[in-house]
């Protein structure tokens, strides 16, 4: 829809949004699913700070520790990168002995080659990244990383392209981003008629492949709450619903955070990622069947949808959400009981 929005107002009776363009809208739930710098939670925040009612906590900047420079070639040909004739993909991550970065490539089925470079600061660097916090992503904000990270050697399984400059250049300008890999768990996902979900209420790293995920797990939740909600809800009926999404997900996405950031450290550099790193690598059959348990033993399921009943290795957790039921209005018509 392309709307940006700036404002929100809410009441007993609704919530206004104000977007960008001058156009509003009124509805009776506002659901803030717009990403890590969330101008819905911003709002909210604010809002629940003039009250007191705000968790110190939540109001801190976004903390990180990284930056990530993305990019994805155009398709290539074998000759220009052999490795392209394997037909499982082939993942190649190196670590700068030197240098605080860590490079990853892969190979993709359309012949394309993702890259990924992260870049991990100290608090010096932090404070001399902060500024491009509240930057868009895009190739703009990319150029300067590019030019750093050029001389970094790359594995092709060829003489053809030997760098990440090999690849920067055979990247369309709108493929290639820079982006803040910034982790936090926030305690306030709800205030009257606003709501959080995703990144917007919790961000993590991409190193634990979990952001999507918990993302989706927390749209299947919401939504059960919310299709449960009385047909007119009155505020304190709408923030019991919302408390009880917070309550079946905030666990989950506190485990996918310490997670992801554990994983996130094995590229890094020190004593601490190189435990992690020989854990990793000599882990016990058993320990990584209990990590798996406690990684998809969360999957909730739509209460108003036919259920997936197909049979899997890792028994689901109880999911409180699932027998909830749409009120019915009271001159609906009861079909007849067969006696």
């Amino acid at each position: 829809m392309s709307k940006k929005v700036l404002t929100t107002k809410q009441g007993g009776n609704g919530i206004i949004i104000r977007c960008s363009d001058g156009t509003e809208y009124e509805g009776d739930i506002l659901v803030g699913a717009d990403g890590a710098h969330s101008a819905v939670r911003q709002n909210l925040y604010a809002e629940l700070k003039s009250q007191n009612k705000l968790f110190p906590s939540d109001d801190a900047a976004l903390p990180f520790n990284t930056i990530c420079l993305v990019g994805q070639t155009r398709p290539l040909t074998t000759e220009e990168f052999p490795l392209l004739e394997k037909e499982e993909c082939q993942f190649v991550r190196i670590v700068g002995n030197d240098k605080p970065f860590a490079w990853s490539t892969f190979t993709t089925m359309q012949g394309r080659i993702c890259y990924s470079v992260v870049q991990f600061l100290n608090e010096e660097s932090s404070k001399l990244h902060d500024s491009f916090r509240n930057s868009e992503w895009g190739p703009e904000a990319a150029g300067v990383m590019c030019d750093e990270v050029r001389h970094f050697p790359v594995i092709s399984g060829g003489d053809k392209i030997t760098t990440l400059g090999d690849l920067i250049d055979l990247t369309p300008k709108e493929y290639i981003s820079k982006v803040m890999l910034e982790e936090k768990v926030f305690k306030t996902w709800y205030g009257g008629r606003t709501v959080l979900m995703g990144d917007a209420c919790h961000k993590l790293s991409p190193a634990g492949g979990a952001g999507a995920g918990n993302a989706l797990q927390d749209a299947v939740v919401l939504a059960n709450y919310i299709h449960a909600l009385p047909l007119h809800p009155v505020v304190e009926e709408i923030e019991a619903a919302f408390e009880a999404y917070k309550t079946d997900r905030i666990e989950w996405c506190e485990k996918a955070y310490a997670t992801s950031k554990m994983l996130q450290s094995v590229v890094d550099k020190g004593i601490k990622p190189m435990i992690v790193r020989f854990m990793m690598r000599n882990m016990p059959e058993f320990m990584k069947r209990r990590a798996a348990e406690q990684m998809y033993s969360s999957r909730p399921q739509v209460a108003f949808l036919p259920l997936d009943e197909t049979p899997a290795s890792v028994k689901p957790t109880h999911q409180r959400s699932l027998n909830l039921k749409a009120p019915v209005e009271e001159n609906d018509e009861v079909p007849a009981k067969a006696i």
